[in-house]
């Protein structure tokens, strides 16, 4: 079976690797010039590490164990975190990984989607993108993120809303020597303007940290400055230790995302056209984001497309809605918990909540 992976967030690109390694013909089409690797470290869930793993990925030197630690509000105070054990996993150094293991010829980079043909029709036969590239194949996965053109443009459904939080992520260099790189997630607020920050090691001498705050807070002028300089005006009350991370120089990269979120709908599949991942479940207003959740959409429609291709499935609607119908409880568990954490955030009933 061909299939054609439209996007390159992880898991469209793991999904790539699964199929690869069960002898389907992958092609993956990202709309970036690169593979997009700027932001925080990955954290992930044991579960999810095992999974990469299965893969076959080359990663163990791009992890990083870590145990929660207490959540501090800006003035000292704490209260407890019950993260547990997670991982972190340097995202330059998993895409790499994953663009070896997958191969440079099954990428083609800067191919922006623009519609499928034939247009209008519910079964459809190629993705043609706007330099006039036209790919042909069997199953068109839609992997291109929480602001999905695939989605927009075949895969509609419930409406996707802005839930009036930004978060701003990256990672930064600090000495060796600095407390910071203890193996521990530390988690800081600030309930007077609802302001939080996670900050986890990534490797010897790097440190990950996601920002998120309000979307009222985020005005005209703010959104004319460098992220260094946005992210220092919202710090402005951390320990100076913290504070270093924001220091001139000190930024390795980041990025700067509005969350979203969208009601599920009752299919995320159309014909032979599929969404996965933040395409198919957009960012909730959660800190450490839906990784797992983008890992087992890759995994579980592998193993769904291998019995389809051994003839388990009668068609592949049939296929399809399979893989909705098993992700649809878990992914409306965990909607449900990002939505009223959300809502105790915007109440301040709790400055935190995982």
């Amino acid at each position: 079976m061909k299939v054609a992976i439209i996007g390159s967030c992880l898991s469209g690109m793991s999904l790539g690797l699964r199929l690869l390694n069960s002898g389907h013909e992958v092609i993956l089409l990202s709309p970036h010039q690169d593979l997009n690797d700027a932001g925080a470290a990955y954290l992930i869930n044991s579960v999810t590490l095992n999974s990469l793993r299965s893969l076959n990925l080359q990663i163990d030197s791009a992890v990083t164990p870590l145990e929660g630690d207490s959540a501090n509000d800006y003035f000292g105070e704490s209260a407890t975190n019950a993260m547990g054990l997670l991982y972190s996993v340097h995202r330059a150094d998993l895409h790499k990984e994953l663009y070896r293991s997958i191969g440079a010829d099954r990428f083609l980079l800067n191919k922006r989607f623009c519609h499928f043909e034939p247009p209008h029709n519910v079964h459809v036969e190629s993705a043609v993108f706007h330099d006039g590239t036209e790919v042909i194949a069997d199953l068109f996965v839609g992997a291109d993120g929480a602001q999905s053109v695939v989605r927009e443009k075949h895969v509609q459904g419930s409406e996707l809303r802005n839930i009036n939080l930004i978060q701003v992520s990256g990672i930064s260099r600090v000495t060796k020597n600095s407390t910071l790189l203890n193996k521990l997630i530390r988690v800081f607020v600030d309930p007077e303007n609802g302001t939080q920050i996670l900050i986890y090691p990534t490797t010897k001498t790097l440190c990950s940290w996601i920002l998120q705050f309000e979307d009222k807070s985020y005005s005209l002028s703010n959104q004319k400055l460098p992220i260094p300089k946005l992210v220092d005006k919202f710090c402005e009350r951390l320990p100076v230790e913290l504070k270093t991370l924001f220091a001139e120089g000190r930024f390795v990269s980041s990025r700067l995302n509005h969350c979203s979120d969208r009601k599920l709908p009752e299919f995320i599949h159309k014909d032979n056209v599929i969404l996965i991942g933040e395409a198919a479940h957009p960012t909730l207003p959660s800190l450490t984001k839906g990784t797992d959740s983008d890992l087992e959409d890759a995994l579980l429609l592998g193993d769904l497309i291998d019995g389809l291709d051994r003839g388990f499935f009668p068609t592949m609607d049939t296929c399809l809605t399979t893989f909705t119908r098993e992700r649809r409880p878990l992914l409306n568990s965990r909607f449900r918990r990002g939505r009223k954490n959300h809502a105790l955030r915007q109440t301040r009933e709790n400055a935190f909540s995982y």
